[in-house]
């Protein structure tokens, strides 16, 4: 399950002059997201806001829902140029992402989560990212940059660097063909040449600086990130998820069609025939009077019964022809055959042998 302060990703296809797949990354901070109807845009959630009303957000480097679109007829505010750090529901930005942590975690020593939280926070409402760090890039400023950014406190695009090696890489054995020797063996110079195509921006102060404008946002105290914190933001991130999981729970199960096992008392203008298998039927407590109960009209039961009776006779019928047919033929076989020779009829008696006979 996601916690505040993981990071997730979706699998795309950048559709420009040919199908180019990628990763867009989020940071993802919980349901803490409310609409804003008069500015338009989703805020974090205040004191006295309805909590009802929140819903799972990301924080993540998008573009607006105006932005350009691509060869496809599809908007592509994942590679906007204008894009910004923004808070945006979770179901906006698509379904079913994948959790990043795994890839990072071992290499990068993730930050606690009130402090990936504020950084958050810091970009969206005080756009402190942007104007640390510049504008959308591809190369050197995308959205993998700004959730390792918020997690790990390290600026880098694994992607982006995997791509770039491959493409180093395809240089150096070109030119070592061209030069029939091999060139580029250096790691050093790899390396640089690496850093110069991706234009990363990496300034010393960057931890005195995001750490005063934390403390700015918070009101001129500097905020202290424990592991008690961490597993405070668990508890309550958990007790969040149980709410919102009964809450949907209770949703399907209003609009489940309901078919109780009983019976139960129905207005006279309504003909109901109920099946109790020779038995009375209790009324099943607690069952509202508007609520709708599984019923069979006389109607319905006088057409079925009917149905059942026609096919039981003619089974029947056909059952008792075929049973005497068989009979007919067993009796028929069992005949012994003809003899071929003439009957022997009895001897003729004389009158005086009925005389004596009688």
């Amino acid at each position: 399950p996601r916690r505040p302060g993981d990071v997730v990703f979706w699998h795309r296809v950048a559709r420009e002059f040919f199908d180019v797949g990628f990763e867009h990354w989020a940071v993802y901070v919980g349901r803490v997201g409310v609409a804003d109807d008069a500015l338009g845009i989703w805020r974090w959630m205040r004191d006295g806001d309805d909590v009802d009303a929140a819903v799972e957000c990301v924080v993540h480097l998008w573009g607006a829902p105006e932005g350009g679109e691509d060869e496809g007829g599809e908007r592509n505010r994942d590679m906007d140029a204008n894009a910004a750090c923004v808070l945006s529901p979770l179901a906006d930005v698509g379904e079913d992402p994948r959790c990043g942590n795994e890839r990072f975690d071992a290499t990068h020593a993730p930050l606690r989560i009130g402090e990936i939280v504020d950084r958050c926070r810091l970009a969206v409402d005080q756009g402190f990212y942007e104007g640390r760090y510049g504008a959308y890039c591809v190369r050197a400023n995308n959205c993998e940059h700004f959730a390792t950014w918020a997690r790990y406190g390290v600026r880098f695009s694994q992607q982006i660097e995997d791509t770039v090696s491959l493409g180093v890489n395809i240089a150096r054995v070109a030119a070592s063909l061209l030069a029939r020797r091999d060139v580029g063996t250096d790691p050093n110079a790899m390396n640089m040449a690496k850093h110069l195509i991706m234009g990363t921006r990496v300034n010393p102060n960057d931890e005195e600086e995001i750490a005063a404008a934390v403390k700015d946002m918070h009101g001129g105290e500097s905020p202290k990130y424990t592991a008690e914190e961490d597993v405070a933001y668990v508890l309550d991130y958990i007790i969040d998820r149980v709410d919102v999981e009964v809450e949907d729970q209770l949703e399907r199960d209003r609009e489940r069609v309901h078919v109780p096992w009983s019976s139960r008392p129905v207005p006279a203008s309504r003909e109901i025939a109920t099946l109790s298998f020779g038995r009375a039927r209790s009324v099943r407590p607690g069952v509202p009077e508007e609520e709708e109960s599984f019923s069979i009209t006389a109607g319905q039961v006088s057409a079925f019964a009917g149905q059942v009776g026609r096919f039981v006779g003619q089974a029947s019928t056909s059952a008792f022809r075929i049973l005497g047919a068989g009979l007919e033929e067993l009796a028929r076989t069992s005949q012994p055959p003809p003899s071929a020779d003439p009957p022997i009829s009895p001897p003729a008696t004389t009158a005086g042998e009925r005389e004596t006979d009688s």
